[in-house]
């Protein structure tokens, strides 16, 4: 029978090392799952960065949200939305003529036009006979008008000696709601 006690004593070194081989294989398979959560918990980290910053974009969103909501309902009302209103423009764009030394002649489209965001725009046809110079100011004095214009094409012709002018704009007359 094999005595244990001898066995022992002759391979002393035998459990240390054993034991020693199992705690480091403890602290290799502890360390590669701590390295992995240590992973988890930076991307976690970057992904809650990411989500702060948009918190952050979505507030200074609503913050200007208020701000441009302001500022649109100003510009809606410097949109004429009556024809009262266009006859009012058509009566300064009269006067800027007569002030400039321009004939004038507006044609007025029958129907409006569905512009984009929702807007409404009304053609004119003005044709003007002067000078280049008074049609200059025309035009100046149009753009300092407190409504929405914009000039789709100009057609210029020399007749005698004046300058015979068609000016086809738009004008933003109110929102489609």
């Amino acid at each position: 029978m094999v005595n244990i006690s001898n066995y022992l004593n002759k391979n002393k070194l035998i459990i240390p090392i054993f034991f020693t081989l199992v705690i480091v294989l403890l602290m290799i398979i502890t360390g590669h799952f701590l390295y992995r959560e240590g992973e988890i918990i930076a991307d976690y980290r970057q992904k809650l960065t990411f989500l702060n910053q948009d918190l952050v974009l979505l507030d200074k969103i609503l913050s200007d949200q208020k701000t441009y909501q302001e500022k649109i309902s100003i510009v809606k009302k410097t949109l004429p939305a009556t024809f009262e209103d266009v006859t009012v423009t058509v009566t300064q764009i009269e006067k800027l003529a007569s002030i400039n030394n321009q004939k004038i002649e507006i044609k007025i489209a029958d129907q409006t036009v569905k512009e984009a965001n929702n807007l409404l725009s009304l053609k004119l046809s003005l044709k003007t006979t002067g000078s280049y110079g008074g049609y200059s100011m025309m035009l100046t004095g149009l753009s300092r008008l407190p409504y929405h214009t914009q000039i789709d094409s100009i057609k210029m012709e020399q007749v005698n000696k004046e300058l015979s002018i068609l000016t086809d704009l738009r004008l933003y007359i109110g929102v489609k709601e």
